[in-house]
């Protein structure tokens, strides 16, 4: 896997307060960072099961109408993978994935 040839795209909705900025996909190029978020990126989806995930789905827990949903796609030449994720997210790899994510989208929006 190398960062040259990877795009992730990320999209969150739900919450509490509906703010469609915050809604529209983010695509980012792997290429286009430093060598050292690339990297992290990296090690952040290597350890993800994608297809365990993507079994599991994404059905919110009773109650949960104010969380998050979250969709990560990775694309690497022609191959594409997808998971969806529901708050709250347990697991600190995929906190931290999601944490850098809405950073990127932040940094996004502002520069438009």
């Amino acid at each position: 896997m190398t960062k040259d040839d990877m795009r992730i795209t990320f999209s969150m909705s739900g919450g509490f307060a509906h703010l469609p900025g915050l809604s529209r996909p983010v695509t980012i190029d792997l290429s286009e960072l430093s060598a050292e978020e690339a990297q992290e990126l990296q090690e952040l989806l290597q350890g993800i099961d994608f297809g365990g995930l993507r079994k599991v789905g994404a059905k919110p827990r009773s109650g949960a109408a104010d969380y998050r949903t979250y969709k990560i796609a990775v694309e690497e030449g022609n191959r594409t993978r997808c998971i969806t994720l529901t708050d709250p997210v347990e697991d600190s790899k995929l906190q931290r994935l999601i944490a850098i994510l809405r950073g990127k989208g932040r940094q996004a929006g502002a520069a438009t």
